[in-house]
């Protein structure tokens, strides 16, 4: 080899550069190829060999181990690929691979170093050969364009048409039957809960396939046959819009002659509702047997104020009928002093007399007695004698009522006031204690009797139990 200069310097600049040495390599292999035989079974080989990519060693032989691989793979051993097939164009990558898409080339890249990976590892190229258009060409074939997004806008298209076609408009168009609710009776019951009185519970449904708007529900208390449209029912109640498998409950309770009944119901009395089917309205014939209405006469307040020995007792009572029909006039029980509660029959120690009363209408009577000293157990008692027939004979009785008369001929003025103070305002001591009280503050001293006394006339409550128990 010259050692000149000149040669010195040309190596010098090939020194590190690989890229210009595979331009070299390649330069070298496409001229070597042209020059060699193409007859016989050499010439075969040859052609071969340069469909396959190899390149001639110097010694004539053929290296294969290093070829281009016909995918565009990277080579082993970092020399120049083909894509091992002709390209149409005929023209060479700079970088020594051909790629037949013309995108950016992912493996096989030389590296910065001129040195080649031996492992054969897949490493994408840092130089910037990617530009944008090749990304772009990429991004393409990867997810298929816009084509894609396009279809997609169609598919979701069609599926809102399909849903449009559903409405209540398209089935009419298309032929198909309207939407329409349906209101039925799904439960009819009557109950004579007291005599002269029937309860109705009556529950409406919308079985339809479309929500209902309100309407009415018609009770008819007593018919022979079903009714009609026509018929106008005895009673009607409201029923409000029902949602598509909806219900509405409705109770009415009714006053009625004693007597037997047949009783209907339907839904939509009025006919407002179209309908899908207006053949299941009706609901319907219930007996009901309605027993004779009585009266009903209770105690529903009774109130004693306490005296004292030397003042009167005072009873408040009043009596009421809960009935259906007109008590006539009967005789009230008052009850002094028992444990036990009074029955039709037991003597009474006052009675006194109550007028008529109509259904719902009440009567008070008042009486005073003048009762010794002592604690009492008062009761009253409706009807004392059992004169009227009642539905109801068990709630005659109210009481008792604990109270206790204070014997003031034997108590000073002062302890009596002493005591009334510390029951009320004070809270100190319990009502029926009272007259315990008054005896305990009898056989206090004079001096403590003033004491207590003045005491109480102040209200001060715990300076009275003081007067009592200290000496």
């Amino acid at each position: 080899m010259n050692d000149s200069p000149r040669s010195r310097a040309f190596f010098s600049y090939l020194r590190g550069r690989v890229v210009v040495w595979i331009v070299c390599a390649a330069g070298l292999t496409l001229g070597c190829g042209r020059s060699l035989p193409l007859g016989g079974d050499g010439a075969e080989d040859a052609r071969t060999d340069l469909r396959d990519g190899a390149v001639g060693r110097p010694d004539g032989s053929v290296q294969r181990d290093g070829s281009v691989q016909r995918d565009g793979s990277a080579q082993r051993d970092g020399s120049a690929q083909r894509d091992g097939s002709a390209r149409r164009d005929g023209s060479a990558k700079r970088d020594g691979s051909a790629k037949r898409d013309g995108s950016a080339q992912r493996d096989g890249s030389v590296q910065r170093d001129g040195s080649a990976k031996r492992d054969g590892a897949l490493r994408r190229d840092a130089a910037p050969g990617r530009d944008a258009g090749a990304r772009r060409d990429a991004a393409a074939r990867r997810d298929g364009g816009p084509q894609r997004d396009s279809g997609l806008r169609r598919d979701a298209a069609l599926l809102r048409d399909a849903a449009v076609r559903r409405d209540a408009g398209a089935r009419a168009d298309s032929g198909l039957p309207l939407l329409r609710p349906d209101l039925l009776l799904s439960s009819f019951t009557a109950q004579a809960s007291a005599a002269g009185a029937a309860t109705y519970t009556v529950v409406t449904c919308n079985r339809g396939a479309a929500g209902s708007a309100a309407s009415q529900l018609g009770l008819y208390f007593d018919l022979p046959s079903a009714p009609t449209v026509a018929t106008p029912p005895s009673r009607l109640l409201e029923v409000a819009a029902l949602r598509v498998g909806q219900c509405q409950t409705d109770r009415l309770t009714v006053t009625l002659s004693a007597g037997s009944y047949r009783s209907w119901a339907r839904a939509d009395a009025r006919t407002v509702i179209d309908e899908s089917n207006e053949g299941n309205n009706l609901a319907g014939p219930i007996a009901l047997a309605v027993a004779p209405g009585r009266a009903d006469l209770v105690i529903s307040a009774f109130a004693v104020a306490a005296g004292t020995s030397q003042r009167p007792t005072s009873y408040q009572t009043t009596v009421c009928n809960r009935g259906v029909v007109a008590a006539p006039a009967t005789r009230l029980g008052i009850y002094f002093d028992r444990l036990q509660a009074p029955t039709v029959g037991t003597v009474a120690d006052r009675e006194l007399a109550v007028a008529a009363l109509q259904p719902r209408q009440c009567s008070s009577q008042t009486l005073s007695v003048a009762l010794a000293g002592g604690v009492y157990f008062s009761w009253a008692l409706a009807d004392a004698r059992g004169a009227v027939s009642e539905s109801n004979e068990s709630n005659n009785a109210f009481g008792p009522q604990v109270f206790l008369v204070l014997d003031t001929a034997t108590i000073p003025p002062e302890c009596l006031s002493a005591c009334s103070v510390l029951v009320t305002p004070c809270r100190l001591l319990a009502r029926n204690a009272q007259q315990s009280c008054g005896l305990l503050c009898a056989t206090r001293t004079p001096a403590q009797i003033a004491c207590a006394g003045a005491a109480a006339s102040s209200g001060r409550c715990f300076s009275i139990v003081s007067c009592l128990l200290l000496p």
